[in-house]
């Protein structure tokens, strides 16, 4: 088992994770329960807590248990909001959402969010305000 740390928001169903995937990959959070990723896709997770602070959203950060490691891809495709990214993936445009995978990103089979870190607002560790409890 490999200690990690995940981005999410909540929303009236759990906890999501920032980057928002088309259904059927989409899945929902539920703390100190197993959520695993669909057929052979994987979950996004930061192998080191300041690539987490680092990363330009806000969220809840999660300390997190993570099995299953997959080999993580150089690109991904990077949009968040669903209708958008639906859009982009039926057509042509889906090559122009794709980016290099975010700084210090690794993936999964299964994770676990079990402590909850406290709520990251957009920053960077230097500014030391990213986090409240």
């Amino acid at each position: 088992m490999t200690t990690c740390y995940k981005l999410v928001c909540k929303t009236k169903e759990g906890y999501q994770s920032l980057a928002v995937a088309q259904k059927p990959y989409q899945r929902t959070y539920t703390p100190g329960e197993w959520t695993e990723a669909e057929g052979n896709t994987g979950l996004f997770v930061f192998r080191e807590l300041t690539a987490a602070l680092d990363f330009p959203l806000n969220g809840d950060l999660w300390e997190c248990e993570c099995e299953g490691p997959l080999p993580t891809p150089e690109n991904v495709a990077w949009l968040t909001d669903p209708d958008i990214l639906t859009a982009y993936w039926t057509s042509k445009l889906f090559e122009e959402a794709v980016i290099p995978c975010p700084p210090g990103t690794k993936l999964f089979k299964r994770v676990k969010l079990t402590n909850r870190l406290g709520r990251k607002r957009f920053g960077t560790v230097e500014n030391r305000h990213w986090l409240e409890k």
